[in-house]
């Protein structure tokens, strides 16, 4: 048992590290990509620790993430970076921990809902503290449209790109992936109904962000 927990501990802390190291990386190649408010990033990368939380849990999503941001920040910006200490290391960590919560019991249902509702605490929260930090007040304006830029900019590569990565870890890899990870089914019954009816939204809130 002991070993077992050693081995635990090993995996988590290695693959926290992996998923820190990825999502910098990841962040850091769209980093000057901003939304159309001159603060904020565009950020696929996003894919990144939530394929990890997915497989290896929400503590290693949320920490991986939390880690990730704030050195992909500190490089770009050439030393450690407040702001996102404040704001994106917080907003991360929470996104993608209760996406991991949510996926615990998975199934590619419960992975849309994960999706939408990870993205959305994270964002907010991020853009919560950041205009805090920054304007000294709240401005539900900036930060409702700062949670729509995110959230339109990264549900899409969530909801297209995820799956492909945990499918082609499964074959690829099937010793590292949960069970019932693996065997979830992509042709479930109106799943594809649901991920189309998913994309919908960014598209409405892209026209009324236009707007």
């Amino acid at each position: 048992p002991r070993s077992i927990l050693v081995y635990r501990k090993s995996l988590i802390i290695s693959t926290t590290a992996i998923c820190a190291a990825l999502y910098a990386l990841g962040a850091l190649a769209t980093a000057y990509i901003e939304s159309p408010w001159g603060r904020g990033q565009f950020r696929p990368a996003v894919v990144i620790p939530m394929f990890f939380a997915t497989i290896f849990g929400p503590i290693v999503g949320g920490v991986g993430a939390a880690l990730g941001t704030f050195i992909a920040d500190s490089i770009k910006h050439g030393g450690p970076y407040i702001p996102s200490l404040i704001a994106a290391v917080p907003g991360n960590f929470l996104g993608f921990f209760v996406y991991g919560l949510i996926v615990r019991r998975f199934s590619w249902y419960r992975f849309i809902v994960a999706s939408h509702v990870g993205l959305l605490i994270g964002n907010f929260v991020t853009a919560l503290l950041y205009i805090w930090y920054v304007f000294g007040r709240i401005l539900p304006g900036l930060v409702v449209g700062f949670v729509l830029w995110w959230y339109i900019t990264m549900l899409p590569f969530v909801l297209l790109l995820v799956p492909v990565l945990i499918r082609a870890t499964s074959r690829s890899f099937p010793s590292i992936i949960r069970e019932n990870v693996r065997t979830a089914s992509l042709g479930e019954r109106g799943l594809k109904f649901s991920v189309s009816l998913s994309l919908i939204f960014p598209g409405v809130f892209m026209i009324l962000l236009g707007i």
